[in-house]
């Protein structure tokens, strides 16, 4: 999110947030309780429930250390975001207050890092690095804590609920112990930089700058690299090459070239480095 202007976003945010910690809750919970399988019936009853506090605490109870602050703070959101709120859209109430959960996520914001965030129209705050973080390490701690509960309970029975793979997010939340994109932003604006520098020496960028390249708008070309970083910005200049390729004359031949860019599979040989195999 660029801002806490669209109220959207913010609800697409708790969304998926509320169902992966409760996901996780509900995995511990199964983990640490030994049910007979004469109660399994009411015991997958007592899991039919979106309260992220009362999850906790049932988690916390038998545990020696509990969670902070902060998190249970966090934590109270989710739950009423996710039992109230995502459902507001559908009744009268929202006529007055259509966007609780963001006011609700910016009053979080704004407690725990004692600022102030503006949603003027013509002054909104733009989402700082530092929120980002603040909001991923708040996560952290909390899908961490669970976590480490998983890996103890499966050690304890024998079990691998625990293996992730490594190209996942999965991989990147729970092994990495990472809770934001900033390493993600850095790596394509490094490679970028570098595929600058290389295309004159490198075979592959070489074989690239074959094909014209269509007539983007100059002027354009800071907001169309930011699009590099998100699905979504992209959106915004889709229209923009529909026209181009409008003028384009064998689009079928342009697609197949593209289709060979960033394929795995594609290698390129010059005649002098091909041996002579016998066949």
């Amino acid at each position: 999110m660029e801002s806490f202007y669209y109220e959207e976003e913010i609800f697409e945010f708790l969304y998926a947030i509320s169902v992966g910690i409760e996901r996780l809750q509900k995995i511990v919970i199964i983990l640490k309780e030994n049910i007979p399988p004469d109660e399994q019936q009411d015991f997958e009853k007592g899991l039919i429930t979106h309260n992220h506090l009362e999850l906790m605490k049932r988690i916390t109870i038998t545990e020696q250390k509990d969670i902070s602050s902060l998190s249970y703070d966090f934590l109270q959101l989710l739950s009423k975001f996710y039992k109230s709120w995502r459902y507001d859209r559908f009744s009268f109430s929202t006529i007055e207050q259509p966007d609780k959960e963001k006011q609700a996520f910016i009053s979080f914001i704004e407690k725990h890092l004692n600022i102030r965030i503006n949603n003027e129209v013509l002054f909104v705050s733009s989402n700082e690095v530092n929120y980002k973080r603040f909001i991923g390490r708040t996560i952290g701690k909390i899908v961490d804590y669970l976590y480490e509960i998983i890996k103890r309970e499966c050690s304890r029975l024998n079990i691998y609920t625990y293996e992730i793979r490594i190209d996942t997010k999965a991989f990147k939340i729970f092994i990495r112990k990472e809770y934001d994109f900033i390493n993600e932003d850095i790596f394509w604006k490094e490679l970028l930089i570098y595929i600058l520098h290389n295309v004159d020496d490198n075979d592959f960028l070489q074989f690239y700058k074959q094909i014209e390249p269509l007539p983007f708008d100059d002027g354009l070309l800071v907001s169309m690299i930011k699009s590099l970083k998100s699905n979504i910005y992209k959106q915004e200049h889709l229209e923009h090459l529909e026209c181009l390729y409008d003028e384009v004359e064998n689009k079928k031949e342009r697609f197949e070239f593209l289709d060979l860019i960033g394929n795995e599979g594609f290698c390129l040989y010059n005649d002098d480095e091909i041996e002579e195999t016998d066949l």
